[in-house]
């Protein structure tokens, strides 16, 4: 359990440190996806769900009729060349997405995701980047599922808790953590994450939104201690036109994921001290837009992506 965590946090921090600094978050940028992506790869490394028996209304890949018949972003390019790309099912929901380091399928039933499935290249994730950029994206094809995700909802339909399973050592799944979810109105107010087997929270993000449903404070806190512990809050700043990524808004990531509205300013306060970094950061976006008033082109702190749908 504890090589578990370590990796966590190294997922973590690692999404934290591209909000931070613009050279490493560059290399990301150019070599693999945007930021939003990186970020969620980070949450869905620990949602890995084991191959379980397929229920009656499930989608499964191979039954899937893929549509391009809608407004939804169908990939994220950088110098011209695609660097992310999303599918979908007829109803216009997203069924997989990939790129050069890690690829994810989404399985629904009777209109709920109920299971997300996760391969990724650890490579990507290690803290000195490949030298050479990957030429391939991965696919079913050419990846094997090593992390799951289940989704359960309670009686009003709304997402109530998730479990988490991971392959570490290539020898079968393991349930690794679960998350829990409190709500204010229709948002998300509190998300934990915590150990199944001892029942013990070890991670919590606390959500505070605008009138719109964006979320404008997240607070994150670690329960390693024996106190939780403010590790780091951020506060966002938005546009008024419409965010392409709500599309995942479904999985039970406020923020980036969720949101109305696209993000022009992110502040991050870290409450915990880490050698090297500054207690303070900011980082801006700009967007040129296009006539459905999605984004088209995005500046990310210098780094430029382009939109396609």
């Amino acid at each position: 359990m504890q090589k578990f965590w370590i990796f966590y946090f190294q997922i973590h921090f690692f999404v934290l440190y591209l909000r931070l600094f613009k050279n490493l978050k560059f290399h990301i940028m150019k070599n693999v996806i945007s930021l939003k992506s990186v970020a969620l790869l980070a949450s869905f490394v620990l949602m890995a769900m084991v191959l379980s028996c397929t229920k009656e209304g499930s989608v499964l890949n191979d039954e899937v009729e893929y549509s391009t018949d809608n407004e939804h972003i169908k990939s994220v390019s950088a110098d011209g060349t695609i660097r992310h790309q999303y599918l979908y099912d007829q109803e216009g929901r997203i069924v997989e997405e990939n790129n050069f380091y890690y690829f994810q399928r989404y399985l629904y039933e009777n209109d709920r995701l109920v299971k997300i499935e996760s391969a990724f290249d650890r490579s990507g994730l290690s803290s000195s980047m490949p030298a050479e950029r990957r030429t391939e994206f991965m696919t079913s094809q050419n990846s094997t599922f090593d992390t799951y995700s289940l989704y359960k909802y309670d009686k009003a339909g709304r997402l109530e808790k998730t479990e988490h399973f991971f392959n570490e050592t290539g020898k079968g799944f393991e349930h690794r953590s679960s998350r829990t979810f409190e709500y204010s109105g229709l948002n998300i107010s509190k998300v934990k994450f915590y150990d199944p087997k001892t029942g013990k929270t070890s991670l919590v993000y606390e959500y505070a939104y605008d009138s719109r449903g964006n979320v404008i404070n997240e607070k994150y806190y670690s329960n390693f201690g024996p106190e939780p512990e403010l590790f780091s809050e951020t506060t966002y700043k938005y546009d008024d036109y419409k965010n392409p990524y709500q599309i995942f808004s479904l999985t039970g990531h406020p923020g980036m994921h969720t949101n109305v509205n696209n993000i022009i300013e992110t502040n991050l306060t870290r409450h915990s001290e880490v050698a090297g970094f500054d207690k303070y950061s900011t980082s801006k976006n700009t967007y040129q837009y296009n006539k459905n008033g999605y984004p088209v082109k995005v500046n990310e702190n210098g780094n430029l992506f382009e939109y396609n749908y």
